[in-house]
């Protein structure tokens, strides 16, 4: 049990759709509990501290949690995971395809205890670049990270993907000095 409150159940997929909105911490699936579904997240424009493909402090996913930014302002994590959570079972998408990205950006970000049972992706991690402003340092956390897996803490069980392709973008891929990617 990872969650001391707020636990919910849910059966079913869940989409949250940002569309110039102003929040701290956002999340396409719970915070606390457990969901047997696919988890979802877009943003098309406004500033958030996070934006999670899943959610916050919860037990399980059985299904995908995805996180795609379209547009906006992300200041601290972008992730189709998230931020403390148990085991999803199913894998970790993060498409980008434009908007200010100060954040660290990964399949997973990743908080708490890093455990067999905590902060774990079973699947593959999938993260795809096609657009978007990386110039900026994010809000926490110091030097920014870009990779596949987990930015922070955490374990992918599947395997890791990363694509960064601009070739079709007007924008000029370029990160801040002391960034990593992997």
């Amino acid at each position: 049990r990872l969650s001391n409150d707020n636990d919910i159940y849910i059966k079913g997929d869940t989409t949250l759709i940002h569309r110039n909105t102003y929040a701290r911490w956002t999340y396409g699936g719970g915070f606390g509990g457990n969901t047997e579904g696919n988890t979802k997240i877009e943003m098309t424009g406004g500033l958030v501290d996070t934006l999670e493909g899943y959610g916050y402090d919860d037990q399980s996913i059985s299904g995908n949690a995805t996180a795609v930014m379209r547009g906006g302002h992300v200041d601290w994590f972008l992730s189709g995971g998230g931020g403390s959570i148990g085991v999803v079972k199913g894998n970790g998408y993060t498409e980008i395809y434009g908007g200010t990205i100060n954040a660290h950006v990964g399949g997973h970000y990743g908080s708490g205890t890093n455990t067999a049972t905590n902060n774990a992706v079973m699947g593959d991690s999938i993260v795809t670049i096609t657009g978007g402003d990386f110039s900026g340092l994010p809000f926490k956390g110091g030097n920014k990270k870009l990779g596949a897996g987990a930015s922070r803490i955490g374990t992918i069980y599947g395997n890791a993907y990363m694509t960064i392709d601009f070739r079709n973008s007007t924008e000029v891929f370029k990160l801040p000095p002391s960034s990593a990617i992997s």
